[in-house]
C-alpha cells in the first residue's frame, strides 16, 4: 500500500514523469479500452465511439421489425 501511494504521488509531482512515461501511459490507456470495446454489447452501449479518430457515431433507433427476427425495435449507428 506504502509504495502504491508513493508511485501516486511521484507521479502526480510537477515534473517527476518524463514525456516517454506519458506517451506510454496513453497509449496503454487506450489500447486497455479498446480492448474492451471488442465486446458487442459495450460498443453497443458505448454508441460506437472511435477514440483513435475522436469522432463518435450517432446513436439511432428506427420503430420498424426486424424482417429477419421479428424484434420491434432496431438499432444502427451512423458516422
Amino acid at each position: 500500500m506504502d509504495l502504491a501511494a508513493r508511485e501516486l504521488i511521484t507521479s502526480a509531482s510537477l515534473g517527476q514523469v518524463t514525456q516517454v512515461q506519458l506517451d506510454r501511459a496513453k497509449v496503454s490507456t487506450k489500447s486497455a479500452v479498446l480492448m474492451n470495446l471488442e465486446s458487442r454489447d459495450i460498443r453497443r452501449e458505448l454508441g460506437m465511439e472511435i477514440i483513435e479518430e475522436h469522432t463518435v457515431m450517432e446513436y439511432s433507433k428506427v420503430n420498424k421489425k426486424c424482417e429477419k427476427c421479428g424484434h420491434g425495435e432496431a438499432t444502427y449507428y451512423t458516422r
